[in-house]
């Protein structure tokens, strides 16, 4: 069960009686306020809003010396100007004494709304602590401040000459080549006959200048860590200051768009039921709910978001490893976050790795096994010295700015922990098949219940019971034998065992990418390959289709040997298709739930009832799964449980973690096995592999300093457009051009206009044919006048030009039946300028949302192309067509949508009234579509593989049926597969 909220006499509370908690506390902090300035002799001060925070802490009657409040700046942790005054002086400014009209004991009304998303669902927001994202003051942002200070405000490039230097430099220092690489350029003819040369002249020359000159982040340190099991065998530990890392990432002005301060509820009713609540991002769930209430009114919590694991940096030879550790803030929104290009996790960290050869151990036993043992020792000691700033952070609150100067108070906490099975193990201090989120080990993993909850106080009792056991002066290998006996991992002392508010089994989720993805491919699909034999499974998926965009398997699966995690959900793409009629359709339905399961539990946004399916779906896999065992596919020796599988059993708690934590893009090691290839094996190819961690600091370092001087640089031109890590050829439309469908109102006319209140509607986005500008095309077509007949032979279409006759005629003629349509088509003649045709490709749309409107629009390609250079092989998507009149209505199914494969994107090369050609950008003439169609749905889908059925429709010539229409009837892209 998901954690529930505080309790008072036992009795959940609701809302409503969140706010009246949060209302006492907040009278109860004004009055002390004003207890202090009533005893003050400056109490003058305090009623001008104004703290003076002298170097020497004074002393107070209750807590004893007063912790003087400190700032990060981006750089390192220091106290900071703020508004350019004395450090020493900063403007807070305290909210007015509440009246009873702002702090209802009930939840002002809601207002309602007839728009809706495809769900046809309105969402409502919830703010239970309106004065969690409290601003106390403003200060310098972060460029401000290196502006001002800066000793050369007319050479913004410096050290280099100007910003058309600078773009070279920024080119040379990320483009990846090396610097005899560099020192060859910049001697090459071309740039030494240049009329304004580079002013350095070589590599060595250009990174001094970065080391010397650009500002950095924060600051790297070394600690050397010994285990008193291997005195010979002393650790370097590298680390950056977390919080300090943190608030770096607070006042990039990359997010500054991106960011939220406070814990936020969505429901999808009106009453604000339990029932209606749906889960999003972090500050939808109840982790970030709970830890506000552990503060102090006016203090805005942090959630910290770790990740790490272990990764190899070389590929042939060598054994190098390192297990970094990366950072995040649970302010930035997931869908920011997770792109790899904005870097919204920073690396803080290089866990030592050590074989600890150099340690001799009395036998073969513990040669075998201590050393692993003792580098998960190893890893808690040297995560302790990371996370000692989160223990101070935790309990005394600390200024951060934002990236607008504003200054908050912030109270941090670790949230979340980004980690695979084996790493979450390591984490947690338990053996290699214990549950992370319940009481289940190895005997218990495959049973259809779920065990009680597990705690980190439930863990520390069971290290302190096995230490009991063995005795306080028992050595290392009696506590780790006995720890492995009682499913732990060795480890005495945890890292995480005293930090604030923080139980690892919660902060600790699984997956998708090994939980789900690597699950499925490990366990369902090899039984399937078992019951179906290699050869027939591997003939069936070179059976099916090829996709653009989609891996297809034209050798099978079998001789994979190495897969990603991209392959992985492509194979779970053509999967279900492929074993329908080689199996039993018990077989058929365990798979189908199971990816179900896994398709679902990738929405970005869910509601109760889509955590409600999420259990059915594991449900009736749990009844069908022993089909697997019966019919061969699951093997093991006798007396062993078939089911004792660690990631089977997992999934049982993906709704609790959705709900505690919000949707599971927030806990994805998908990007942190992104950033081991953008950070970590990109540094370490610009090493020479001997002491390669300090190289790679140096390089990561000036990698940043590149980053933050670019940011700057965009800034100072006013080249403010939000998303400042966006490049201007991301942001560029200068080749596209959107088709305006106007189908719908505008946003700002649908939406209902009232002040602001404490719970507002959440906007909804429509369907995607209900927005303007949904389908967008390239400006200049590749093929401008191509003759009509070449059409015709090029791409198949015998009957192109009558089917275009027939459009045509329709279009002054809506009401003419068939069989007029038919005729007049044989006497008509086509218009001058239908001779030639400009073709497109491709067109991109708006997928329709699923879900809740997240607030940004995914749109993907729709291809309809010959042959080309890098592919032999023609490319037809099988698209949706949507054939409703009346755009907008709730879609039921497959009801009013027709399947069909783009053939051909096109229109008029000339312009009817001119005969001129049509260059650029014409709104006037949308492009339209030859569709080939496949047949009508049917309204029930295929047993068991709960799929629709259709099939290509001929006429009686033995031809493709087809029709011609306008491209922005098309809905979406789908997939086909052979039966």
């Amino acid at each position: 069960m998901a954690p529930k909220m505080p309790t008072t006499n036992a009795t959940q509370l609701s809302c409503g009686e969140l706010y009246k908690q949060q209302q006492e506390k907040y009278y109860a902090s004004l009055l002390l306020i004003k207890a202090r300035s009533n005893s003050d002799p400056n109490s003058s001060e305090i009623e001008q809003r104004q703290f003076n925070v002298p170097h020497d802490s004074p002393k107070t009657p209750d807590n004893g010396p007063a912790k003087r409040p400190r700032f990060y700046s981006p750089n390192k942790f220091m106290d900071i100007d703020i508004q350019g005054k004395d450090v020493n002086t900063f403007h807070l400014e305290l909210p007015q004494e509440p009246s009873v009209e702002l702090y209802p004991n009930e939840l002002p009304p809601i207002r309602q709304s007839s728009t809706s998303n495809t769900k046809g669902m309105d969402i409502f927001e919830a703010r239970p602590f309106p004065d969690a994202s409290t601003v106390h003051g403003t200060c310098e942002t972060v460029f401000q401040k290196l502006h001002r200070t800066t000793t050369t405000p007319d050479l913004p490039a410096f050290p280099f000459a100007d910003e058309a230097e600078w773009s070279l430099v920024e080119w040379l220092g990320t483009c990846g080549i090396s610097n005899a690489e560099i020192d060859a350029f910049l001697k090459t003819k071309w740039i030494s006959e240049m009329e304004h040369q580079p002013s350095f002249k070589t590599a060595q020359e250009m990174w001094k200048r970065i080391d010397e000159f650009l500002q950095a982040g924060p600051e790297w340190h070394s600690k050397e860590v010994v285990l008193p099991e291997a005195p010979n065998e002393p650790q370097i530990l590298y680390y950056c200051d977390l919080v300090e890392c943190l608030s770096y990432l607070e006042q990039n002005p990359a997010f500054e768009d991106a960011m939220n301060y406070e814990p936020i509820l969505w429901y999808s009713n009106e009453e604000l039921s339990d029932a209606g609540r749906v889960y999003g991002d972090i500050y939808t769930g109840d982790a970030w709910l709970e830890l506000q209430t552990k503060v102090p009114p006016g203090v805005t919590v942090l959630p910290a978001i770790l990740a790490s694991d272990a990764t190899h940096v070389t590929n042939f030879s060598g054994d190098g490893k390192v297990h970094p550790i990366y950072a995040s803030s649970g302010h930035i929104d997931s869908t920011v976050r997770n792109q790899p290009s904005k870097l919204a996790f920073m690396l803080v960290g290089f866990i030592p790795v050590c074989k600890f050869g150099k340690t001799e151990f009395p036998t073969k036993t513990k040669d075998n096994q201590f050393p692993g043992r003792l580098q998960a020792r190893l890893f808690h000691t040297c995560m302790k010295i990371v996370v000692e700033p989160l223990r101070h952070a935790g309990k005394i609150p600390v200024w951060i700015p934002d990236p607008k100067g504003l200054l908050r108070e912030h109270q941090i906490f670790l949230v979340l922990y980004l980690a695979d099975k084996e790493e979450q193990t390591l984490i947690a201090c338990l053996g290699k098949n214990s549950c992370t989120t319940c009481l289940a080990e190895t005997k218990n993993l495959g049973e259809l219940h779920i065990c009680s909850p597990r705690t980190a106080h439930s863990i520390l009792e069971k290290i302190c019971t096995v230490r009991r056991h063995v005795g306080v002066n028992a050595d290392t290998w009696t506590f780790i034998t006995a720890a492995k006996e009682a499913q732990l991992s060795g480890v005495e002392y945890p890292f995480w065992e005293d930090l604030p508010h923080t139980d690892i089994c919660k902060v600790i989720c699984n997956d998708v990418l090994h939980g789900l993805h690597k699950a499925f491919y490990d366990h369902t699909a090899k039984w399937c390959r078992n019951i179906i034999g290699d050869f027939e499974l591997d003939k069936r998926f070179r059976r099916l289709p090829k996709e653009h965009g989609y891996r297809h398997f034209s050798s099978g699966i079998s001789k994979i040997s190495q897969w990603s995690g991209r392959e992985w959900k492509d194979l779970e793409r053509s999967f279900l298709p492929a074993i329908y009629g080689a199996t039993s359709n018990e077989i058929v339905q365990a798979v189908r739930a199971e990816l179900d399961f896994i398709f679902t539990a990738q929405w970005t946004h869910l509601t109760e009832a889509d955590l409600q399916r999420l259990t059915e779906f594991d449900e009736i896999y749990d009844l069908h799964r022993e089909a697997f065992v019966t019919e061969g596919g699951r093997t093991l020796k006798r007396g062993d449980d078939h089911w004792a599988i660690p990631k089977k059993h997992c999934r049982k708690h993906y709704p609790e973690h959705i709900r505690w934590v919000g949707a599971t893009n927030n806990y994805s090691t998908e990007i942190s096995e992104r950033y081991h290839i953008d950070l970590v094996k990109s540094a370490f190819e610009h090493t020479n592999h001997k002491d390669y961690i300090t190289q790679m600091i140096t390089w990561l370092t000036r990698q940043d300093k590149i980053q933050q001087h670019s940011l700057y640089l965009r800034w100072l031109n006013n080249d403010w457009t939000g998303n400042l890590l966006q490049t201007s050829s991301d942001t560029s439309n200068e080749e596209i051009c959107e088709i305006n469908v106007n189908l719908a109102e505008s946003e700002e006319e649908r939406l209902p206009q009232s002040n602001q209140l404490s719970v507002v509607r959440f906007k909804p986005k429509l369907h995607a044919l209900q927005t303007k500008s949904s389908h967008a095309i390239a400006k200049r077509p590749p093929f401008s006048q191509v003759p009509i007949q070449k059409v015709t032979d090029d791409y198949s279409i015998p009957q192109f030009e009558m089917e275009l006759k027939k459009y045509l005629i329709r279009l002054k003629n809506k009401d003419i039946t068939t069989r007029q349509l038919n005729q007049n088509a044989l006497t008509f003649h086509l218009p001058e300028h239908w001779n030639t045709l400009a073709i497109w490709s491709r067109v991109s749309i708006e997928l329709p949302i699923v879900g809740v409107y997240n607030g940004s629009n995914e749109r993907c390609g729709v291809l309809a192309r010959l042959k080309t250079s890098k592919s032999s092989i023609p490319c037809f998507d099988t698209v949706v067509i949507d054939e409703q009149s009346d755009i907008g209505t709730q879609q039921n199914g497959m009801n009013g949508l027709r399947i069909g494969r783009l053939k051909l994107i096109f229109r008029a090369a000339r312009d009817p009234m001119t005969n001129k050609l049509i260059t650029g950008q014409n709104e006037k003439y949308e492009p339209l579509a030859y569709v080939e169609w496949f047949s009508k749905p049917k309204a029930e889908t295929v047993k068991y593989i709960d799929m629709y059925e259709v099939k290509q429709l001929v006429n009686k010539n033995n031809q493709k049926e087809g029709a011609m229409l306008l491209s922005s009837k098309i809905s979406q892209i789908k997939d086909l597969a052979s039966s």
